[in-house]
């Protein structure tokens, strides 16, 4: 018939591994392209980190420092997995969508001996409404003396920024009915349901210590919005400032692992202005008080 075309896909290219540049081109042209195109690129190296005033940071920040009181963290996937690389190295587990939540399960009934760790299940508010909920039904029916953390960005930042049933959005943008995690969880049978903001890490510390003690499921919502969706972006906060003579060099604020402070042995911490999005969680962490937030101009 007039106006077929022939499609051919996968007989052009292999059923599995990446698909490098080399591939592409062999499978639209038929040869190998030219140099420098098919040449592998040197690349500096650069770990990868939470981005620019990614709240996730405060929850892994936190979690590192709760390890010294024999806390283990379960993790999930999603870009809050990179809490197991450091500086942070606060998450044991990775494994399918929801797995921390049935990790967190299985820890907490095997550690029966006296000073056994305490396990706290970490997962994103997409994968939760995704493969979460039912892992948390059986946390409930077996009574499981463990604590999840729900980190809630307001988004599924996973595979692209998608909307969830949480943020009150449809798939393409509508206006949809608003998932309240907390009632869902309470819904399901948790009697100790907190929220707060990992922006305020004192908070959150307290809360996940409060948590961790409760004799049974225990959840803590972690709730700030990404600063990848276009309206948090919008929203302008001035840079942290240095107050260089009240510094002690401490190097508290420099292992949040922000992308926005380098340090300097002789000046301390360095604020990158260009950078820096005024979250303020190392001036939180700033004793002395060098690290200050500066009041967002109309």
């Amino acid at each position: 018939m007039a106006g077929i075309t022939n499609i051919v896909g996968k007989e052009c290219v292999p059923l599995m591994g990446e698909l490098n540049p080399e591939i592409v081109a062999s499978a639209l042209l038929g040869e190998t392209p030219p140099e420098p195109f098919g040449a592998e690129i040197p690349i500096p190296p650069r770990p990868p980190l939470f981005c620019l005033g990614c709240p996730h940071r405060g929850v892994f920040y936190v979690l590192k420092k709760m390890m010294k009181l024999n806390v283990v963290a379960l993790g999930d996937i999603g870009c809050y997995t990179l809490g197991g690389l450091p500086p942070y190295s606060s998450m044991q587990t990775c494994f399918c969508m929801g797995a921390s939540v049935g990790n967190a399960v299985g820890f907490a009934k095997g550690a029966t001996e006296a000073g056994s760790p305490k396990a706290v299940g970490v997962i994103g508010d997409g994968t939760f409404l995704h493969s979460g909920i039912p892992a948390l039904i059986d946390m409930v029916c077996k009574k499981s003396v463990s604590t999840l953390v729900i980190c809630d960005n307001s988004t599924t930042a996973m595979t692209g920024q998608q909307e969830n049933p949480a943020t009150g959005k449809t798939i393409s943008g509508g206006v949809a009915p608003r998932l309240d995690l907390a009632k869902l969880v309470e819904a399901i049978g948790v009697e100790h349901v907190r929220t707060v903001d990992p922006y305020d890490m004192k908070a959150l510390r307290k809360e996940l210590r409060e948590a961790i003690k409760h004799p049974g499921p225990a959840v803590v919502i972690a709730q700030h919005a990404c600063l990848m969706i276009p309206e948090e972006r919008r929203k302008h906060r001035e840079p942290i400032q240095l107050t260089a003579e009240e510094c002690t060099f401490c190097k508290l604020c420099y292992e949040l692992g922000c992308p926005a402070i380098d340090w300097s042995d002789e000046k301390g911490p360095i604020i990158d202005d260009l950078q820096c999005v005024g979250c303020a969680m190392c001036a939180e962490l700033c004793a002395p008080g060098a690290l200050y937030a500066q009041e967002a101009t109309p």
